[in-house]
Parts: structure tokens; C-alpha cells; sequence
């Protein structure tokens, strides 16, 4: 399975969900759907790490 990337709104930047939704600040999991591709070429969406599992979660 690909490694999917992290999205997290630009600085300053509330960003919707598909859905209407706002995109969490902390940032998410991409759908990779044609939307978020749109969002992050135009810098409205970036890629962030992922945070970490806190210890014992797989």
C-alpha cells in the first residue's frame, strides 16, 4: 500500500473540505482526490508529517 501524504492548510488559510467541512489546522490524511490536487497546486493546501502514534498504537 502507498504511503499517503499529510495536508494541513497554508498559513493563515481556512481551507473546505469537499464536503464543506473545514480543513483541520492540525491537517489530515489527502483523499487524493482531484479537489485537494487543486487545493495544493494552488497553495491553498500543503504537505505536513504526519504526527506521530503515541506509543503501543499500531
Amino acid at each position: 500500500m502507498a504511503k499517503k501524504d499529510y495536508l494541513a492548510p497554508a498559513k493563515d488559510r481556512l481551507v473546505p473540505q469537499e464536503d464543506g467541512t473545514p480543513w483541520p489546522t492540525e491537517g489530515m490524511e489527502d483523499p487524493d482526490t482531484l479537489y485537494t490536487r487543486r487545493r495544493v497546486a494552488d497553495g491553498d493546501l500543503v504537505k505536513v508529517s504526519a504526527p506521530k502514534k503515541p506509543e503501543g498504537e499500531k
